[in-house]
């Protein structure tokens, strides 16, 4: 069984409300982030990052992308390296059983302190469980090469069995 757990799949196969319902039903102990819809008149206009740690409140619910078009989105520059910097180092020293991180993909490309604080995180004692989106970028590329880390595909035939899996690997 591997160290961290990775979900992937199509978007919207149920990624993230599987790694949602896991913890509502095992209530481990966790710290990380959730990458957020931001929503104006009723539709997706960006996303954010939400620690769930405690940050300044300028900190937390920061955007990180901007809608551009359909299915393109535009990162905002220089908050991975920052915020999200900051929120992967106060998931460690929250010293939780589990970090989650939902999710990584292909914004993270042009943010080599994240990249290195991701990598620094799978590398310390903490159990990582994640989304990572089914494109090819930076952060795929560094999980693929780990032999620690699992990735696991979800689609929408077996996304009722996600919880299920993360619930054994969990449980290793």
């Amino acid at each position: 069984m591997s160290k961290h757990l990775f979900l992937t799949g199509e978007k919207k196969v149920g990624k993230s409300s599987a790694i949602k319902k896991f913890l509502s039903i095992a209530q481990p102990d966790f710290s990380g982030y959730q990458t957020q819809p931001v929503i104006i008149n009723e539709r997706i206009r960006g996303y954010a990052l939400h620690s769930f740690e405690a940050l300044d409140e300028e900190e937390n619910d920061v955007i990180i992308s901007v809608r551009a078009g359909v299915r393109r989105n535009i990162c905002v520059e220089g908050i991975f390296d920052t915020i999200g910097v900051k929120i992967i180092q106060a998931a460690v020293a929250a010293d939780a059983e589990l970090v989650i991180i939902d999710e990584l993909g292909k914004l993270e490309d042009n943010a080599p302190d994240f990249q290195a604080a991701i990598k620094q995180l799978l590398d310390s004692n903490h159990r990582v469980l994640g989304v990572l989106q089914k494109k090819e970028s930076k952060m795929s590329a560094l999980l693929n090469e780990r032999d620690d880390c699992e990735i696991i595909e979800i689609s929408e035939a077996d996304r009722d069995m996600a919880v299920d899996k993360i619930s054994q690997w969990y449980r290793g």
